[in-house]
């Protein structure tokens, strides 16, 4: 009997083994390809269920004298490998399977930062953490650059502010952007969309920053219109800039959601474990916080709400489609904040949902919703449902023949390349919106996503000095496999640099790539410029062109033309990027429409030379913005509401600007009266299209040629007319 259940567990060990791979192998690299030994490697496991001790330490280990690094392959999904080693900055690579791991170090930069307080003074003895660090991005990398740091792990990069508010992370990747966290209950966090840029040196020096007071949200949620309090329900507030906030009720239905920025956020309770069968909610979707400010009393309760219903069906047989997922908005999930309802339909196609009265509009959420089945064109359906009211709508999904793409990558003498990365587009979805690589097996073989057969998609691909010299075609008509040659000297790079009105090199401006593929437009980090004004791009595909857009701390922005066409093995020079200096400033108020300010709106300020801002309005509504002196600017708002963003044109120097949320109750019934210059009246607080502003100088050639073409269709027309009239006097 034990020989028997010992054979048995074996069989067991050796067939999860089987099911979850070999273990994880890699080599830690310098970026010029040689192996590190005694490199730290950390293995990030990406997985819902957090360890049970918070924070816990990331797994470690160490490379061998060969650069080699080994991790048990014991969990199932996706895992993510960061390395560090002495005199280099921290890169990173995720786990694929079998294939082999290629971390390559980066150059390294000290990131030395200072902190105040809200009132100035140094933040002394504050826990400052590295939370994610987005590298520099070429198209031809690897899909993950970017690397992060779970909140429930303890980070390896971390420090403590010292006397003067200073503190120092060491090892980190030159020319990358840094997202740190701070561990204060007394402050908000760093806001995520303003990393710190790390310089093109050994040292960057960042701040000083100054830290917000943290502000918080607080209410309670009961059932329907009695006292019973709603406990359990995880409670989000998500700003308009992105920033995110939870918090989870307790016995007596109530909620803090603490350590928010301040903003105007959108406060979505989510129902789960079964309770969205039989409730709904409704969202609070106007909840603007100022700096330090605790908002209470907003209160949500749960109704049962309206059935929307409905069944996902066969375009040609009308057989039903089962595992389809729909998503849906209405007022539980307002469709600015991305917040979404999901539900898949059954094995009968049929699908059912609570939701709360009112408008709904219902989609199908995936370009590939069913096995066998494309994106039908009328995938968006809008129904409103009354009070204990039901709707029935109905999705007809048409066929579409989809299969992968396989292939293998060879080096140029034929020989498979494992590990090397598989780029693949096409204009047909899935693949238009998809730039993330696939690795090569150890066979150099690949497979893509399944892609329509009457797509064309174009395929590229790289492995260290080694590229594809231009894309692949390739039909889906076609059958078989797809041989892919790499060949040296095959990317391309662009050079320039980067200077001041007076032609002054600019230190650390931060450059980025942009780049179209098909009919999409992508911009890529591209890491900042040296101490004379410099900057490389490399690892470009040779077959592309591209543009360069520069901007630097107290400069607007500049941007090269977008026809840069590059060869393989060789640098292209980029003109000079000259940036302006933001030395002027507009600033103003926004008012709703009864005149009491707004806070916690997002603004937003753009010139041809001051670039793209966003700034917040404060607690009393009004904003200022540093700009270049003498730009052409407008400003945009009103970005949280069904009209859409609103647009006002302006001028550097402006001080006391007016925007409105809605028209203003007084001035919509009473006659337009003039305002001052830098007012915004009733009517151009809406979008406006202006013919005028629409009109370039090909619209006026294309105007000009047809009023000649009609010219001399009318003529010959005349002449055809005359000549016909003579005929006929002529006969009689």
């Amino acid at each position: 009997m034990f020989s028997t259940c010992k054979y048995l567990v074996m069989a067991v060990l050796v067939l999860t083994s089987a099911a979850l791979g070999a273990d994880y192998t890699g080599t830690v690299l310098t970026p010029d390809n040689k192996p590190v030994k005694g490199a730290i490697v950390y293995r990030v496991e990406f997985s819902r269920t957090p360890p049970a001790q918070v924070p816990a330490n990331l797994p470690t280990t160490r490379t061998d004298d060969s650069g080699v690094f080994r991790f048990p392959h014991n969990k199932p999904g996706r895992a993510e490998f960061i390395a560090a080693a002495d005199g280099f900055g921290a890169s990173s690579a995720q786990g694929n399977g079998s294939a082999p791991i290629q971390i390559h170090l980066r150059l390294r930069t000290d990131l030395t930062v200072t902190f105040h307080t809200a009132d100035d003074k140094p933040a002394v003895h504050l826990r400052v953490s590295l939370r994610q660090i987005y590298l520099p991005m070429r198209i031809t990398d690897v899909a993950l650059q970017n690397f992060s740091i779970p909140e429930h792990y303890s980070s390896p990069w971390s420090a403590i502010t010292d006397a003067n508010g200073v503190c120092t992370l060491p090892g980190l990747p030159q020319g990358g952007n840094a997202r740190l966290d701070i561990d204060d209950p007394r402050y908000a966090p760093l806001a995520k969309n303003e990393p710190l840029y790390l310089s093109a040196s050994p040292q960057t020096h960042a701040g000083p920053i100054k830290l917000q007071l943290a502000a918080a949200i607080s209410g309670k949620i009961t059932y329907g219109s009695t006292t019973r309090p709603a406990a359990g329900i995880l409670v989000h507030a998500q700003s308009n800039d992105a920033e995110y906030g939870a918090a989870v009720t307790d016995a007596t239905g109530s909620y803090s959601i603490r350590r928010l920025r301040p903003d105007q956020y959108t406060v979505l309770p989510e129902l789960r474990l079964g309770l969205e069968k039989t409730w709904t909610i409704r969202a609070c979707a106007t909840v603007a916080i100022a700096a330090g400010e605790n908002k209470t009393g907003v209160d949500f309760n749960l109704i049962p709400g309206s059935i929307l219903s409905g069944r996902v069906l066969a375009a040609d047989d009308s057989m039903p489609v089962p595992g389809v997922e729909l998503g849906i908005y209405n007022a539980a999930h307002p469709r600015n904040t991305g917040a979404v309802q999901s539900v898949t339909t059954d094995a009968n196609g049929a699908f059912s949902v609570h939701v709360p009265p009112g408008q709904q509009t219902i989609y199908i959420m995936s370009d590939t919703p069913a096995d066998g089945f494309g994106r039908p064109t009328d995938d968006e359906k809008n129904v409103t449902i009354a009070e204990n009211g039901q709707a029935t709508i109905e999705f007809r999904l048409p066929r579409a023949f989809m299969s992968p793409i396989k292939g293998k990558v060879v080096d140029p003498a034929g020989n498979p390349v494992a590990g090397a990365s598989v780029f693949a587009y096409s204009d047909q979805p899935p693949m238009a919106y998809n730039r993330n690589a696939i690795t090569t097996n150890a066979d150099g073989t690949f497979q893509t996503q399944p892609v329509q057969r009457s797509a064309k998609v174009e395929l590229r691909a790289k492995f260290q000095d080694m590229a594809t010299p231009k894309s692949i075609i390739v039909n889906r008509a076609a059958i078989g496999e797809v041989v892919v040659q790499l060949q040296k000297n095959a990317l391309a790079s662009l050079t320039g640099r980067v200077v001041d009105a007076k032609g002054q090199p600019l230190k650390n401006a931060q450059i980025e790539l942009l780049y179209a593929v098909g009919r999409y437009r992508f911009g890529d980090n591209a890491g900042a410029t040296d101490d004379q004004g410099a900057y490389k791009v490399d690892s470009l595909w040779g077959d592309m062109t591209y543009s360069v857009q520069a901007t630097c701390d107290g400069y607007g922005e500049s941007e090269s033309n977008d026809t840069l066409h590059v060869s393989p093995g060789e640098a292209t020079r980029v003109p000079d990027l000259t940036l302006y200096q933001r030395d002027s400033t507009v600033a103003g108020v926004l008012l709703d429409r009864d005149n009491k300010p707004v806070a916690g709106q997002r603004i937003y300020v753009r010139g041809p030379r001051t670039g793209y801002s966003n700034i917040t309005t404060g607690a009393d509504g009004k904003f200022q913005c540093a700009v270049v002196a003498s730009d052409r600017l407008t400003i945009y708002y009103n970005f949280n509401t069904s009209r859409g963003l609103s647009r006002q044109s302006a001028k550097a120097g402006d001080q006391n600007i007016v925007l409105h949320t809605a028209p203003p109750v007084a001035a919509a019934a009473a006659a337009p009266t003039h305002a001052s210059p830098t007012a915004v009246s009733v009517a151009e607080s809406a979008p406006v299209f202006d013919p005028a502003e629409a009109v370039t100088w090909s619209g006026w050639f294309y105007a000009v040629i047809l009023l000649l073409a009609g010219s001399v269709v009318t003529i010959i027309a005349n002449a055809v007319a005359a000549i016909r009239s003579r005929k006929s006097l002529k006969t009689a």
